[in-house]
């Protein structure tokens, strides 16, 4: 079976590239000289370009879902701060049992003391 001229085009194409950039030009050239040819192709190219509208609907959403990311931060935050309020004021109480131990332990001892040495 025989290669059609398009197979052979391609053929050529890929071995020459000299001669490829050469038709791309010639190509190139007819379609910008080409009114219709010309809108074909930027109507082409146009279905692939973001709009005003696309871009403000983009910018919403990722102003949505930072805010979201942001709210769901500061109630992470929030509970953080409680937990360690909660903390502290444990500390504060074993600290002050602590020293409250230390003093029912050692006032008897310094009493005891201090009725000796008079």
């Amino acid at each position: 079976m025989e290669a059609s001229i398009i197979d052979r085009l391609v053929e050529e194409a890929e071995r020459f590239p000299e001669k490829r950039r050469r038709l791309s030009a010639m190509l190139a050239s007819d379609i910008a000289s080409e009114p219709h040819l010309r809108s074909l192709l930027l109507e082409g190219l146009l279905r692939e370009v973001a709009t005003k509208e696309d871009l403000e609907k983009l910018r919403e959403e990722l102003r949505r879902e930072f805010n979201e990311r942001l709210d769901a931060l500061e109630r992470r935050i929030e509970r953080l701060e409680e937990r360690l309020d909660s903390m502290l004021k444990w500390m504060i109480g074993l600290q002050v049992t602590t020293w409250l131990t230390l003093v029912a332990l050692l006032l008897p001892v310094v009493l005891k003391l201090l009725s000796l040495v008079r």
